[in-house]
């Protein structure tokens, strides 16, 4: 390549140094004025200019001069040219069969580079699906979901500032990802190449499905399809859903000749919790040129409608009465008690025989403990009942009162270790009016949070303050007092995790009397409704909640997160990082951690977060949120999801000629067939350009120079040793 190059040398004097320099060529010549023992003339002479070049050498060092040279250099024109790798090119090129899509875009290829080369091109082969990738012989058409127009702004990213003369993109043009606001056309023409068919043929698939992944139960789900047909016949569709082989939902349509599509409506009945796995498939009997988009995976999670608490309240009294009133107004609970002897009507709830407790802990997401004896609570149901918190998840409220936990010391000792409290049993319950506010923790709890403007008012508790506290009993290490008594150092309401589960326990009371405060009246029920909903859903399932578009995706396609986080009071955060671990579940149920993705605020006035995930292979999968907040790190409750075998790639099996089309015209390129490819070779530019070039060269920084004077300075010193003058 010819170069045009133009050289300056340039040197910045400093006085001192010209100075410094000419001492010591004086030092130098001084230095061997005369010598001990005499030197003959010559010798003298030698020495002398071996010191002063090497002082010379060493000045030139210290002035720091350096060499700049600039000029031109011709780079060619790089052409890119782009064999789509994903699996609808797997598909024959024509409508009669022959080689596969991917086999004629390679080959194609293969010729426009052997025809740019000869022009002196620098071309570069690549694969593309999601990304640019390398393209090599054992690369195959498999990869699941395409999206060109990302492909395009990544190649325009790779190459920023090379000298692209052209990119040339060969496929069917069949894209999957459908964004809202393309990508900037690159700054370079596209030539698009098409392969494959463009004629529809008849075929009918299922274009999407539509349905809540997460339900009540017991509840109607509806399951709506989009079934369409394409092809010049006319067509009758059966439509089934099945569960396990079984039909649970059907339905018959038919399509003419032509495109068209028609949405069907599947009702399934919800009847109890659990997860729900339906197959969705149509069927024809007419012409079907693809049948690996006739079916979908559809997976509903049923969730239990109420939260189920349990009360024992063996000797029943008004705090039965209240809590069971308190559910009586709530939706979101249902209730049973366990009452030894006469049972008492209620407003609500269904009474249990105490020897029912243990087989219903199984249903059931939180037990009240308020009247017990040593017989009830035995050591096999104080073991059924620690299982129920720390691995089931369930939670457990203590309450005081006449035969509670606190005054029943067996039946504490074998609730010992998940308790808040300890302390030697029985305790003392002190009888006097007492007044509680709100501890440290109070403002940080969900449970206490927006009550703390109220609990630090002591007025409204001298109309019905509490009846008085139980002594004795302090906090344990690892439990949060939410609530304490005012002028003493014992907690009010105190609450700790333990496992899986939660626990509270109230050792002052009865909390029902506020129910007696015109004013205030409602501060029961509040203060009761927050409590049980953190111990039957846990303190942060309501303030972090993750969810998906679907819970079900097809090879291919991109999970879609969406999330939001609240604080204590439940009020949207937005500037605390947030992202999202991605986990495969193995078969043997164990994880696999994957990836883990940040995500963000879609819009600046937007509370909700958002999350794209790169597309997956088949199988599944478990997602968790993490944010971090100032006083601590909030997750959320796994999400799962699963990516059946359907892949979307199948969807639409004719070459998109009208995208192709599009995405070269906007870019200043042209589409052409797979048969006219050769032509383009010619019409592209491949002009090389001149680039500017700069190199500089410092001679401080040179090796030989430095050797020279370490060179001059031992040849010096030999010499002198040599004659005896060291």
């Amino acid at each position: 390549m010819p170069i045009e190059s133009t050289a300056s040398f340039g040197i910045t004097l400093r006085a001192w140094v010209i100075v410094l320099g000419v001492l010591l060529l004086g030092v130098a010549a001084f230095a061997y004025w005369r010598t001990t023992p005499s030197v003959t003339g010559r010798l003298r002479t030698l020495l002398t200019a071996l010191r002063a070049v090497a002082f010379v050498a060493l000045a030139l060092l210290l002035l720091d001069p350096r060499s700049i040279l600039s000029g031109k250099r011709e780079e060619s024109a790089r052409v890119l040219i782009l064999v789509d790798r994903s699996a609808s090119m797997s598909l024959p090129a024509g409508a009669a069969g022959g080689e596969s899509r991917f086999d004629a875009a390679r080959r194609v290829a293969a010729d426009l580079s052997d025809r740019l080369d000869a022009r002196g091109a620098r071309v570069e082969r690549l694969g593309y699906a999601n990304h640019l990738d390398e393209l090599s012989d054992t690369t195959r058409a498999d990869a699941q979901g395409s999206d060109l127009a990302g492909t395009l702004a990544e190649a325009a990213r790779r190459y920023e500032g090379e000298h692209v003369g052209a990119v040339i993109v060969i496929g069917d043009g069949v894209e999957t990802e459908t964004a809202l606001v393309r990508p900037a056309a690159p700054g370079f023409p596209v030539w698009t190449v098409g392969v494959g068919d463009t004629l529809t043929p008849d075929d009918v698939r299922v274009a999407g499905v539509e349905y809540s992944p997460v339900v009540r139960a017991p509840s109607r789900a509806i399951v709506s399809a989009t079934i369409a047909g394409a092809g010049p016949s006319s067509k009758r569709v059966h439509v089934a859903l099945t569960e396990n082989g079984r039909t649970v939902a059907s339905v018959d349509t038919a399509f003419a000749g032509g495109g068209a599509e028609a949405v069907v409506r599947l009702p399934v009945r919800i009847e109890a919790p659990g997860r729900r796995e339906f197959t969705l498939e149509v069927t024809t009997s007419g012409a079907d040129a693809e049948a690996a988009n006739n079916r979908r995976d559809v997976v509903i999670e049923a969730e239990k409608a109420r939260a189920k608490v349990l009360i024992v309240d063996l000797t029943p009294g008004w705090e039965l009465t209240f809590l069971t009133g308190l559910f009586a107004k709530d939706p979101a609970f249902e209730c049973e008690w366990f009452v030894a002897g006469a049972r008492p009507a209620t407003p609500i709830g269904h009474a249990r025989r105490p020897q029912e407790f243990v087989s219903a802990l199984s249903e059931a997401d939180a037990v009240v403990l308020a009247s017990v004896s040593e017989e009830f609570l035995s050591q096999p149901v104080a073991d059924a009942l620690r299982r129920f918190v720390t691995d089931k998840g369930g939670g457990l409220l203590v309450l005081p009162g006449p035969s509670s936990l606190f005054e029943t010391p067996g039946a504490w000792g074998r609730l010992a270790t998940i308790l808040p409290l300890t302390g030697q049993p029985p305790f003392s319950f002190n009888m006097q009016y007492t007044s509680v506010g709100p501890a440290a923790r109070a403002a940080s709890s969900p449970v206490t949070a927006d009550l703390v403007p109220l609990l630090s008012q002591a007025e409204w508790q001298e109309r019905a303050p509490l009846l008085g506290y139980y002594a004795g009993v302090s906090a344990s290490a690892s439990a949060e007092v939410l609530v304490g008594v005012r002028g003493r150092n014992s907690p009010a309401l105190v609450y700790a995790g333990q496992g899986r589960g939660r626990v509270a326990a109230v050792a002052a009371g009865p909390l029902w009397r506020w129910k007696f405060v015109a004013e205030s009246n409602g501060v029961y029920d509040e203060l009761m409704s927050r409590l049980f909903d953190v111990l039957t859903r846990g303190e942060e399932a309501g303030r972090f909640v993750l969810a998906a578009r679907r819970n079900v995706y097809a090879a291919g396609e991109r999970a879609e997160l969406f999330a939001e986080v609240f604080n204590e009071k439940l009020q949207p955060v937005t500037g605390a990082p947030v992202a999202v671990e991605v986990s495969r579940v193995l078969p043997d149920g164990s994880e696999t951690p994957l990836a883990r993705v940040p995500m963000h605020r879609e819009r600046p006035d937007d509370t909700r977060l958002s999350a794209t995930l790169e597309a997956l292979p088949t199988g599944n999968y478990t997602v968790r949120g993490s944010a971090e907040l100032p006083d601590r790190t909030l997750q959320s409750k796994a999400l799962a999801l699963r990516v059946s075998g359907t892949s979307v790639e199948f969807q639409r099996t004719a070459q998109d000629r009208a995208e192709l089309a599009r995405v070269a015209r906007r870019s200043g390129g042209e589409y052409v067939t797979a048969a006219d490819a050769a032509g383009i070779a010619d019409r592209i530019p491949v002009e090389a350009r001149a680039v500017p070039t700069t190199s500089e060269t410092v001679l401080r920084a040179s090796t030989p120079l430095f050797l020279l004077v370490l060179l001059l300075l031992s040849a010096e010193w030999l010499l002198r040793k040599r004659a005896g003058m060291i």
